[in-house]
């Protein structure tokens, strides 16, 4: 165990290194990403303000569903970068993969400091802004801010799981499978408003088969003390953490069994 944390903490000095090289390079992808989000969240915050509501949510609550999902979707985007699959089948598929596991330094640890990407943290920003400008216009109770936490991190390990199951789906593929984006940024997208403004055949599809739902949306309901219109019994808003945590010690299980499939693809 001392290894593996030695060698993860060296692994990201490196990336970090690198950063700090191309500061400007740096400088200009975080901007970039901040404004992106930005100019994203704003013109959907201009059109909401317009019409006041959104399937009976007001704005500021819609903004508290948005920022939760956004900061953990962009920390699992800046931690697990290095399994989204687009990048990932490249490695596969033209033998380097190989290098990395003949490096005697273990090969998830090698894939997650490949991807750290500091500007992905510009997302996390505008998130964390948007929730702290809006915490204090919505009264909640001091359970419910320390849940917060814990709903964050299990969205997070939901997205870090998806990931790696997305990377390790191309050992049995090679080419990167691009439906697997719905369940990374389709369901960030999906989770960010309420269920109550969707299809009720797309409501049933990320509730009981994938539940996006169970993440993001009924602990905020829970916890702005809101009623849900679905009918769910108000304890299933505590399932996200270990919904989260079983996604991805499930993910964890298809990544070795990717592993020990692995053949070089001989390029």
């Amino acid at each position: 165990m001392k290894r593996y944390i030695t060698d993860g903490i060296l692994l990201v000095r490196v990336q970090l290194r690198k950063a700090a090289e191309y500061r400007l390079s740096f400088l200009v992808g975080l901007l970039s990403s901040i404004l992106f989000i930005g100019l994203e969240f704003g013109s959907f915050a201009l059109v909401l303000q317009r019409f006041e509501r959104m399937a009976g949510w007001e704005l500021r609550e819609v903004c508290f569903l948005y920022s939760m999902v956004e900061i953990a979707f962009g920390l699992a985007y800046f931690i697990f970068g290095g399994f989204d699959h687009r990048p990932f089948s490249t490695l596969v598929k033209s033998g380097q993969f190989d290098v990395i596991l003949l490096k005697p330094v273990d090969v998830t640890l090698q894939i997650l400091a490949s991807g750290l990407s500091l500007q992905r943290l510009g997302r996390v920003l505008v998130a964390f802004v948007i929730l702290f400008s809006i915490l204090p216009q919505l009264e909640l109770t001091p359970e419910a801010i320390l849940y917060m936490p814990f709903v964050i991190g299990g969205m997070l390990l939901f997205f870090g799981g998806i990931f790696i199951i997305s990377s390790a789906v191309t050992f049995w593929t090679l080419d990167s499978v691009e439906s697997l984006n719905i369940l990374t940024f389709g369901v960030n997208q999906l989770m960010a408003y309420p269920m109550t403004s969707y299809q009720d055949s797309l409501r049933f599809f990320f509730t009981f088969i994938i539940p996006a739902a169970f993440l993001n949306y009924y602990p905020a309901v829970e916890m702005l003390g809101k009623s849900d219109p679905l009918g769910l019994p108000s304890s299933v808003s505590y399932l996200a953490p270990f919904i989260g945590l079983g996604t991805f010690l499930l993910s964890l299980v298809i990544w070795r069994a990717g592993l020990s499939k692995y053949q070089s693809s001989g390029c």
